[in-house]
């Protein structure tokens, strides 16, 4: 399974093909894809033209095992529209649920403290501009832990969560019984962020330093192997995970 903010790169030709290549390199079963409106227009498209597709605005979830329609779910914050989508997946004789899921962005709090440094009478604004930006994911994250719920079945939660692994977003979505792919069958430390903007100013230096994107799994599932993937063609760097069925017997079920 990956998940991928293709960002920018999604609506470059160019692009496009290097990130269909990796994704063939990397052979997912399924792919979860995030800033990727209008992608499927182009060589994403065809390149999924043999596979399960649904979508919705900047969403894509391609698979190459069954998938149901999908249906779009709302996670408001302050009044504002924001979506995720949710499809059923069949692996067999089982079936699971996928939520493809981009949380509001940090980055207007972000930048509201790089103006501080021209006009430092700015900074109470900015302070307070920051946390109405994190209170926006938690209050989307709340609403997400209520949609999961209400599940019956196994659940996936995959995509661009803009929140550590420590945040208190992604400990609301712990509530509801999921856990974190790469904490579980990870190593090392899984950045997926971060290295487009070292390279602005260092350009040899590539390297992420934050852990925003994420699979997380209900207790049915385990992730046996999970990785931060290329560096290349994208903002966010893929999270790639195996995931098996936990059965109880002597070895699990995979995907």
């Amino acid at each position: 399974m990956m998940t991928w903010n293709v960002k920018h790169g999604g609506h470059n030709r160019i692009t496009q093909l290097a990130i269909t290549g990796y994704i063939d390199e990397t052979g997912p079963d399924v792919v979860l894809l995030q800033d990727a409106g209008g992608a499927l227009n182009g060589p994403i498209g065809r390149f999924f033209r043999q596979w399960h597709v649904r979508s919705f605005g900047q969403y894509v979830i391609a698979s190459q095992l069954p998938l149901e329609e999908a249906e779009v779910r709302s996670l408001p914050f302050f009044g504002e529209t924001h979506t995720c989508l949710r499809c059923r997946l069949h692996v067999g004789t089982k079936t699971l649920i996928l939520y493809n899921v981009h949380f509001e962005s940090p980055r207007e709090g972000l930048a509201a403290f790089r103006g501080v440094r021209r006009q430092p009478w700015y900074l109470p604004r900015a302070a307070q501009q920051l946390e109405e930006n994190v209170e926006a994911r938690i209050s989307q994250a709340r609403a997400l832990r209520e949609l999961i719920r209400q599940e019956r079945e196994p659940v996936v939660v995959a995509g661009d969560l803009n929140s550590p692994d420590a945040s208190l977003a992604l400990a609301l979505l712990r509530e509801a019984g999921l856990h974190d792919a790469f904490a579980e069958g990870g190593r090392g430390y899984g950045y997926t962020y971060g290295h487009f903007l070292l390279q602005r100013r260092l350009p040899w230096h590539g390297a992420s330093w934050m852990r925003i994107d994420h699979i997380m799994l209900s207790s049915e599932l385990q992730s046996r192997v999970c990785r931060a993937g290329t560096d290349k063609y994208s903002e966010h760097r893929p999270v790639i995970a195996d995931v098996v069925f936990r059965t109880g017997n002597v070895k699990d079920v995979p995907l």
